[in-house]
């Protein structure tokens, strides 16, 4: 699941997203705020910031691919 930030989103509101995306069963939860150009992966309640590509099940995307053309 990838879930992408709006300038409107509120952090009580998306933790909250996202822990039902977790409750579903969803095994990977994504998160991208294209304004920062960052991502961040959910995980056991933790929101936890990457550094380079996110990956998963054998895919890797790099970020820099991610947010290309945002400028």
């Amino acid at each position: 699941m990838i879930e992408i930030l709006s300038r409107r989103d509120e952090m009580s509101d998306l933790l909250e997203k996202l822990d039902e995306y977790a409750a579903f069963g969803v095994p990977h939860i994504w998160v991208l705020d294209p304004r920062r150009r960052k991502a961040f992966t959910y995980a056991n309640g933790c929101l936890r910031e990457v550094e380079n590509a996110l990956a998963a099940a054998g895919v890797g995307l790099p970020l820099v691919e991610i947010f290309r053309g945002l400028d």
